[in-house]
């Protein structure tokens, strides 16, 4: 993706005496983070650094399959030998930055809300809601030391950076600064991932999230309690982190010590073009345009030192600057003209140039209908971001009040949870000393850069261009004149200076009485109300695809037709519908043209369409029909969404039917030709190309050659919805019901497996399922995760076929004979050995050489490493002894050379299955192995059919040795 736009001075502000970059709120709060840091992280840390700070080289995913030194390799590497499984971004939604969905400030959603009034606390951003860590939720309980934690860690952190620049892009402003933004928004992430690491994050998610998140915390105590056990006393090491039962001190050092690998792990996509907003690296030098310092030896952000709720505000606040410029541009071009002053008309598509309200005169235009569409989303849109705003400032005064504590807390708890609060009273004391008072941090907050240059708009006679948090009341979160309705007893008239004023028509108003609506030549229209605060598409339709079809909500509309309006005294509109909110006085209901009201309709189904096409792409290119986690319920949610929008387009067709249009033109040759003139062509401007908005227009072009005989079952609307329903049923059949998907086998031994002398105890039984991890979630369900429940990588079977299968051990009787007694001597065979007529027969046959080489490159074995088993005990669920502490010699184990592994005994384990159900020790037990002269009751030359069975392995193996 190439970014447009001017590389962006990065010239460091020169910041003030005390130290701090005063920019921006942006800079604020990195450059105080920064101070942190060297002034005290650094130095604390200091003397455990070596002790803690991992080699990805090292860890039991990597060995001596490290094929490189480098950090994006080396984890790119790891990720293909799990096969795709613990995808990071697995459950995922792929859509990380929208400009309609909200952030999560809910306050069961987040850690340290105030739960009575919901008025105070932190907003989750959407880009953190998607956040890819799914592979830390599944680390097994294998990951015990500090480098197969780090491996992990910069997995979850490489994947982020790689879904962070692909879904960004589009979403780059292309104006001077453009350059700096990429690197803004990983350094967010990776410090949102350093809050998950060190027990410091304050999002929860919905009720299945939040059970996940639970468990990985849990999971992270656990890791680090082993990493505790593995330290040792010298320089006091182990003392540091004595008596904390959550390891929030051993969190934060090992962060510390591990940061830069996993900074170099987040930036692995960023090739070229991108700088960090601060020159940080070394003596003030900037990043050298992928977000790395010159050397590569240093992080250049230090939000990760930043409370996350103050991160999360900054991030806020540059959001919502960017969106709501965006979204004024749009009001003013389709509610004012091209040149921002041609016409008048209101949100709700009513021309103000003629319509008096107190009067029943609502007249339409062309042209007004636009404006409604960009309207109605962004009324409810800065509705919305007022509260958010005013929830977040309420919190400021309360987090500030943390630098006043004489004492400070390493930790604070909250109901059952504990939040690690290391540094935050340094980095408060720091903030309080500029920025003590909320005004003075909002005036910050309006020093970014998309808050500036926004289009003028006068609200009660105060104008304004820029965003101003500390005026928010009249212009910053106000509907704007663009987006409000006509006056209700006034028209607007534009004088010779271009300015709009209102005409007074009190006199008419004042003797007008208004008409009761005649309900009974009403029609009713139910159009499904999605829930806005939903991440995905499943979350924001829960009551249709949800478990109880009664939670589904509706925005009803009584449409009116009356052709009488336009004739009589008053005119207007005759064609017009009112939303059914309960409201009863006229001045006070929504009322709008159905000729607006319809479009609304097709920009939102469009916009779903879209949404959809995002979510569902991978479960829609799902030919192979391979499990996909998620994708069975999202796909019969989508199969109802378009049965839903099927329902309101019959709904909405039987309305416009009753209209009488000019000329030639029946119902459906007018609705082509406002769909390609004037309904489609604003979605079709916002996202040109989006696969439904590209479907949309060929179906549109299509009817345009047979305009005139479009009917009630091939119209546009009909048609799109027909190949909706379409992508639904193949959405559906590539994502197989949950019985024809792979399950997971359980780790037990096959039966009939005897108990042999030398082999390893059987793996144990893994426990079932709990009922948290069977249900389905609120946006994905769990039916076809094919990994192991501990997120580990079939090391076990690998344990399994080693523990299981080791007859070459194993002494037992091959020909029916006694063993010898006590004393007596054994015999050797009569006749020599021809072992150059056995491999000769046997390299004669090439499957025997193939089937070798499978057992010696195929997967998983290829990748088999070192394994290291204790002798007490089953083992086989692990990679490691249990930790011991240093010095202790009452715990050991044997450590197998992956040679020994992979050693082929072909010969051995087809003379032992001969007679036997029992399966090759070596292979996966599913292909029968090739037939040779070893499975023959005698060997060519008549020797015994064990030694022949020897001098065959030993031929095979040789061969490979010397190859």
């Amino acid at each position: 993706h190439n970014v447009v736009g001017k590389k962006k001075n990065t010239k460091m502000a020169a910041a003030g005496g005390d130290g701090i970059d005063h920019a921006s709120a942006k800079h604020v709060l990195d450059s105080i983070g920064e101070k942190v840091y060297k002034e005290k992280v650094e130095n604390d840390a200091k003397t455990y650094k070596n002790k803690l700070k991992g080699d990805l080289q090292a860890a039991k995913g990597i060995g001596e399959r490290a094929s490189s030194n480098d950090t994006c390799t080396l984890v790119e590497d790891y990720y293909k030998r799990l096969d795709g499984k613990r995808y990071p971004c697995d459950k995922r939604s792929p859509v990380r930055f929208s400009d309609e969905s909200r952030s999560q400030c809910t306050y069961n959603r987040i850690k340290d809300n105030e739960t009575v009034d919901n008025e105070c606390g932190a907003c989750a951003p959407y880009r953190r809601l998607h956040l890819c860590d799914y592979n830390l939720e599944k680390m097994g309980k294998t990951s015990t030391t500090k480098h197969d934690l780090l491996l992990d860690v910069c997995m979850a952190a490489k994947y982020e950076g790689d879904s962070i620049k692909t879904h960004y892009t589009p979403y780059l402003l292309t104006n001077e600064g453009t350059s700096s933004q990429l690197c803004t928004e990983l350094a967010r992430s990776f410090a949102d991932i350093g809050d998950i690491v060190r027990g410091r994050d304050l999002y929860l998610g919905n009720p299945q999230e939040k059970g996940k998140r639970e468990k990985l915390e849990e999971n992270l105590k656990r890791i680090f309690g082993k990493i505790y056990e593995g330290l040792t006393s010298e320089n006091g090491v182990k003392a540091r982190y004595e008596n904390d039962k959550d390891f929030f001190q051993l969190r934060e050092d090992w962060w510390d010590a591990n940061r830069e690998t996993v900074w170099k792990a987040i930036t692995c996509e960023v090739k070229s073009g991108s700088d960090y907003f601060r020159q940080t690296c070394g003596t003030g030098t900037g990043t050298q345009g992928r977000c790395r310092c010159p050397k590569g030896d240093q992080v250049p952000t230090y939000f990760d030192y930043v409370p996350q709720y103050l991160r999360w505000f900054e991030e806020w606040a540059e959001d919502f600057c960017r969106k709501r410029k965006h979204k004024l541009e749009n009001a003013k071009k389709y509610c004012r003209g091209e040149n921002g002053n041609q016409r008048y008309c209101s949100r709700n598509g009513y021309d103000c140039e003629q319509t008096i309200r107190g009067i029943d005169k609502l007249v339409k235009s062309d042209d007004c209908h636009k404006c409604s569409v960009v309207c109605t989303p962004f009324v409810d849109w800065i509705d919305n971001k007022k509260k958010e705003f005013e929830k977040q400032k309420n919190k400021y005064t309360k987090e500030i009040e943390k630098a006043l504590n004489p004492n400070g807390t390493t930790s604070i708890t909250i109901g059952n949870t504990t939040i690690n609060n290391l540094y935050v009273k340094e980095f408060y004391e720091k903030l309080k000393s500029g920025y003590q008072s909320v005004d003075e941090f909002l005036k910050k907050l309006n020093d970014e850069t998309t808050c500036k240059g926004h289009p003028e708009v006068e609200v009660k006679g105060e104008k304004a261009s820029n965003v101003d948090f500390t005026k928010q009341a009249n212009t910053t979160f106000s509907h704007t004149e663009y987006c409000e309705t006509c006056p209700w007893c006034a028209t607007k008239e534009k004088k010779g200076n271009g300015k709009w004023e209102n005409i007074d028509h009190e006199r008419e108003c004042r003797d007008y009485i208004i008409k009761d609506l005649d309900d009974s030549k009403s029609t009713k229209i139910n159009l499904l109300d999605k829930d806005k605060t939903g991440k995905t598409m499943v979350e924001k339709l829960g009551g249709l695809c949800g478990s109880n079809a009664n939670n589904k909500k509706y925005n009803t509309w009584k449409c009116y037709y009356d052709q009488s309006r336009e004739e009589n005294s008053g005119g207007g509109d005759k064609n017009y519908c009112v939303l059914q909110d309960g409201k009863t006085k006229r001045n006070e209901q929504t009322i709008m043209p159905y000729d607006v009201l319809f479009p609304n309709w097709i920009n939102e189904m469009l916009k779903d369409s879209i949404d959809w096409s995002k979510e569902l792409d991978n479960c829609l290119k799902n030919d192979n029909k391979q499990c996909i986690g998620g994708c069975k319920k999202n796909c019969e949610c989508f199969k109802k969404w378009v049965e839903q929008k099927e329902q309101e387009w019959k709904q909405l067709e039987k309305r416009y039917e009753k209209e009488v249009f000019e000329r030639e033109f029946t119902a459906y040759g007018a609705l082509e030709l406002n769909l390609d003139l004037s309904y489609f062509r604003i979605i079709q401007e916002a996202h040109p190309n989006e696969k439904p908005v590209q479907k949309m227009e060929e179906i549109i072009e299509k009817n345009q050659e047979n305009i005139v005989s479009v009917k009630e079952d091939d119209n546009s609307i009909t048609k799109f919805l027909q190949y909706e329903a379409q992508e639904a049923k193949k959405c559906k059949e590539n994502n197989l019901p949950e019985k024809n998907c792979k399950k997971k086998t359980p780790k037990t031994k096959p039966d009939g497996d005897r108990d042999v002398g030398r082999s390893l105890p059987s793996p144990a039984t893994p426990q079932p399922r709990s009922k948290e991890d069977a249900s389905s979630e609120d946006h994905y369900d769990d039916d076809h995760e094919d990994e192991d429940e501990d997120g580990e990588d079939n090391d076990d079977q690998d344990n399994q076929r080693e523990s299981t299968g080791s007859q070459e051990d194993t002494e037992q009787k091959v020909d029916g004979s006694e063993p010898p007694k006590e004393g007596e001597a054994t015999t050797s065979p009569e006749k020599s050995v021809d072992v150059c007529s056995i491999v000769a027969t046997l390299f004669s046959d090439k499957a025997n050489l193939e089937k070798a080489c499978e057992q010696k490159y195929g997967h998983p074995q290829r990748y088999w490493g070192w394994k290291c088993i204790t002798p007490s005990g089953p083992t086989s669920d692990k990679r490691e002894a249990p930790s011991s502490p240093s010095g202790s010699s009452e715990k050991g184990s044997i450590c197998v050379p992956p040679r020994r592994r992979r050693l082929y005994v072909g010969g051995l384990t087809k003379l032992t299955s001969a007679g036997t159900s029992s399966e090759s020790p070596q292979e996966d037990g599913e292909t029968p192995p090739p037939s040779t002269s070893a499975t023959s009751s005698e060997s060519p030359n008549g020797d015994s059919l064990l030694l022949t069975a020897f001098v065959e392995s030993a031929a095979v193996e040789t061969f490979f040795c010397m190859a």
